[in-house]
Order: structure tokens, then C-alpha cells, then sequence
């Protein structure tokens, strides 16, 4: 297999402009070239203003580097966006299972190095779990932490769980008591099966989240986001409301959907509202085509104006009880 060619980014440009007839001429495209790079900006976002027939890539006529530029900007603020809302979900959930937890181990005078409140998960025992808490921890270094481990010799479960990385919560989660997660399902009306003591839809709805945080906090698209799928998602009331039959992709529609539990009514409108108005921008910048490609790629309902779409994610306001926690 022969190595890529490198091309210097004066034939680059030329590339750009005589083979893809992606227009770069002024000042200010060459220098977002130079400060983004080809690869990020051309490769990254080149194919919504293209046609793929038979193998054969033909570009829209009078595309400029412009528009492309625009859907980068356009995917770092959604970024930027979604970031603020899924690390208030992560807090927020570590929070509430960090009561709980800290609670009843006060009560019963147990503490969370216990290996014994730990339930092995197929190769996740005890040990295992507590050996990826600690690594976590040691990896901080953050004053609160020093001083809880100088003055007391013990965190408790609600500052141990500010260490933790969303994965590690989650994982947490999953292998502690059934009660927690129940309380937690309870609390953000996320359906289980208490039969079978089958929380697993809580944090499947939590991993793709999570996945969603990782693609951010490495600076990948979102726009084209697909999540691992997973047979123990399930279709909340949200999902049926937008006109889903069935969960068939797991792309950034379904991620918003499943954020919508977490989010008390009033703040998801806003976040909404936040990611509607960078459409408007969008909209505005591009050759239409390219729009609706990009709507497709996000998940959106393309047999409907963009904004019916994400107006409709607005209808039925969640509704969060935090009072019933206490």
C-alpha cells in the first residue's frame, strides 16, 4: 500500500480549485485553510457538496471554501453547546447517585472501598471496580481532593465521584446496588423491567451520552455522530412523539432525544432554542442541498421544515421531581 502524497498547500488550494471547483481565492479562505488544515476542513466536510453516483463524486457547481468553513463553525458550536448540557447531565447524575449511595453506607457504616458492594458483571468484579475508581482519583490532583484525603484519610462517595469520568460513574452504576438505579429511573421516568431487576436501559441511555461527551472533548464531528447500537435502548415517549417507529440509528437526533431525560423541561427549550438558532445561521450560508444533507446526517426529519423538526423535541416538557430525592 503506497503512502498518501503530501502536497504543499499552494497546490492544495489548486487542487481545490480546479479539481473539486471548491473556490479558494480570497485572503481570508487561505488563511482558514492554513489554520484548520485540509484534512479537518476539506475531508471533514467536502462530502455534503457532493453527488456519489456509480463511484463517480460530482461537486455542486459555484461551491465556495466559504460554505464548508460554515459547517465546520456551524459543528464546533453545536460542540460547544451540547458540551455545556451533557457535562451538567454527568454532574448532575454523579451528584443524586452520590447522595444515595453515601447515604445508605453512612447508615450501615460501610464505606465504598468495600469490595463486598460491588456485583460482578460477567469480568467486572470487586476489585476491578474499585481498581478503576482509584485510578481515576490518583489521576486528579484537584485541592478539595488533598484535602479530604490529608484531614480525613477518607473521601466520601460525593467527592470520590467528582473524580470519576462519565464512564467510570456509569459503570458505578451498573455495579452497585438495583435500588440506586431504580431510584434513579424513577426520578428521570426512565422505564425498566423490576421483575427481572433490568435497569440496563438508564445506562445504555447514559453510554451513548457519554460517547457523545468523548467525540466532543476530542474535537470529532458531530454532525455525522453514529453511536454504537444497543438492543437495551429503548423508545421513550419523546421518541414516539417525534415520529419514531423503531430505533434504527443511533445519530445525534436519538442522542438529543435521550437527553431530554436528564433535562428539566425549561432549560431542554433553551438548549433547543440554542441549537436552532445555529441552523438559521447554517441555513444561510450554504447551498440548500448541502443544508439538507447535513439535517440527514444529524438524523433530523428532512419531510419537514428544520425548524418543525426541532421545535417538535420541545413539545411534552420533561418532568423532573428532585424534591422526591430528599
Amino acid at each position: 500500500m503506497s503512502a498518501k502524497e503530501f502536497l504543499p498547500l499552494s497546490d492544495q488550494i489548486k487542487k481545490l480549485n480546479n479539481e473539486k471547483h471548491i473556490e479558494v481565492k480570497n485572503k481570508k479562505s487561505k488563511e482558514y485553510l492554513v489554520r484548520n488544515g485540509y484534512f479537518n476542513l476539506v475531508n471533514g466536510y467536502k462530502d455534503y457538496f457532493c453527488r456519489c453516483k456509480k463511484g463517480v463524486r460530482t461537486y455542486f457547481s459555484n461551491v465556495k471554501i466559504d460554505e464548508l468553513k460554515a459547517i465546520m463553525v456551524f459543528d464546533r458550536n453545536l460542540r460547544k453547546i451540547i458540551f455545556k448540557y451533557v457535562t451538567q447531565i454527568e454532574e448532575e447524575v454523579g451528584t443524586i447517585f452520590g447522595y444515595l449511595f453515601e447515604k445508605d453506607l453512612t447508615s450501615n457504616k460501610l464505606n465504598w472501598g468495600d469490595m463486598a458492594l460491588y456485583k460482578d458483571n460477567k469480568t467486572k468484579t470487586g476489585r476491578e471496580m474499585l481498581s478503576r475508581i482509584y485510578g481515576d482519583v490518583s489521576k486528579r490532583s484537584n485541592d478539595y481532593l488533598r484535602h479530604y484525603e490529608e484531614k480525613h484519610s477518607y473521601l466520601p462517595s460525593w467527592i470520590m465521584i467528582k473524580a470519576l469520568n462519565f464512564g467510570t460513574l456509569i459503570k458505578l452504576i451498573s455495579n452497585t446496588d438495583d435500588k440506586y438505579k431504580q431510584r434513579l429511573c424513577d426520578l428521570y421516568q426512565v422505564s425498566y423491567n423490576s421483575n427481572y431487576n433490568d435497569y440496563r436501559k438508564l445506562t445504555a441511555m447514559l453510554s451513548l451520552i457519554n460517547a457523545l461527551r468523548n467525540n466532543i472533548a476530542h474535537s470529532e464531528r458531530i454532525i455525522d455522530f453514529k453511536g454504537r447500537m444497543s438492543n437495551k435502548r429503548t423508545m421513550t415517549k419523546y421518541h414516539y412523539n417525534y415520529g419514531y417507529t423503531k430505533i434504527e440509528r443511533e445519530t445525534l437526533v436519538d442522542t438529543l432525544l435521550y437527553m431530554k431525560m436528564f433535562i428539566p423541561g425549561s432549560e431542554y427549550k433553551h438548549f433547543i432554542n440554542e441549537i436552532v438558532n445555529e441552523f438559521d445561521t447554517l441555513k444561510s450560508s450554504i447551498h440548500n442541498n448541502a443544508f439538507i444533507k447535513v439535517c440527514k446526517s444529524i438524523g433530523l426529519d428532512t419531510t419537514k421544515n428544520y425548524k418543525c423538526s426541532l421545535r417538535n423535541f420541545q413539545t411534552l416538557p420533561h418532568k423532573i421531581d428532585y424534591i422526591s430525592v430528599i
